[in-house]
């Protein structure tokens, strides 16, 4: 994206399940002026299915919409201390941007602020407290990578299914949130041309974050499958704009390294 560069600015983020929660990514970007998105970017979320709000909560569902990574963007005043993952307290309660209280068990996974008071049901859905307002300037937005099954008990069982839900509960991409957050910045730019995006963005990482699957990819079969030849450095630029890793295993071979947790190896 072409938003500026600004100096850094760390919100520091604690994971504290480490299973449950795998990596999370939270960046500060400021010259935030929030109104509505452009009458052509409502119109997309509109042909989307989805009702705009406003400039940054559109901005982040349109790059969920490009990239399945959802993100959240919370206002930067209320994380001056950062971020906290963990699994709530029995009959611990969370007011959320729909207007409900929810109250939460043990195995439901909260995002909380420095305090460690709760922002969020994690990949469900954002606190009511700490959502964006006309007065907001600058953003900590956060992209996550969320155990799915963990997710899916939420969602069900808050009977709370959202555009993010749907998404977690299936796996996302681990490797995939550093482009979904440049696609947020970008499209934000649009209608924020002084927008900065901070360097120093905390982004804690588990064991339990999904390594890359690697699959064989044989270039004839390619061509026989698609009905059209192509060139091994054909294949290799097309993948490389998908944000695929190819390294050569063979005149005839290209081994695939995926970017993808739920993909499982395949062949061609």
């Amino acid at each position: 994206d072409r938003a500026r560069r600004g100096p850094r600015r760390t919100l520091p983020v604690r994971i504290l399940d480490r299973r449950r929660c795998a990596r999370v990514r939270l960046t500060v970007m400021s010259g935030v002026v929030v109104g509505p998105s452009p009458a052509h970017l409502q119109r997309r979320l509109a042909h989307a299915g989805m009702r705009p709000i406003n400039n940054v909560v559109d901005a982040t569902n349109l790059a969920m919409l490009e990239t399945n990574q959802p993100t959240h963007a919370y206002d930067a005043a209320r994380l001056a201390r950062g971020l906290r993952i963990r699994l709530a307290r029995v009959g611990e309660t969370i007011a959320t941007l729909d207007g409900a209280t929810r109250a939460c068990t043990d195995d439901d996974l909260l995002i909380c602020d420095g305090a460690d008071v709760p922002v969020g049901i994690a990949g469900v859905m954002g606190g009511l407290d700490s959502e964006i307002s006309a007065t907001t300037t600058e953003i900590a937005l956060e992209a996550a990578w969320f155990e799915p099954s963990g997710i899916r008990r939420t969602s069900q069982r808050m009977a709370l299914r959202t555009e993010a839900s749907a998404r977690f509960e299936r796996g996302v991409d681990p490797l995939g949130i550093d482009h979904a957050v440049a696609r947020v910045a970008a499209i934000l730019r649009e209608s924020c041309p002084g927008l900065v995006v901070h360097a120093g963005a905390a982004d804690p990482r588990t064991p339990h974050l999904p390594r890359p699957r690697r699959a064989t990819l044989r270039v004839a079969q390619v061509g026989r499958i698609l009905g059209t030849p192509m060139t091994a450095a054909a294949i290799r630029t097309t993948l490389g704009r998908m944000g695929f890793a190819v390294r050569g295993a063979g005149p005839d071979r290209k081994s695939t390294r995926l970017n993808s947790s739920p993909v499982s190896e395949s062949r061609m």
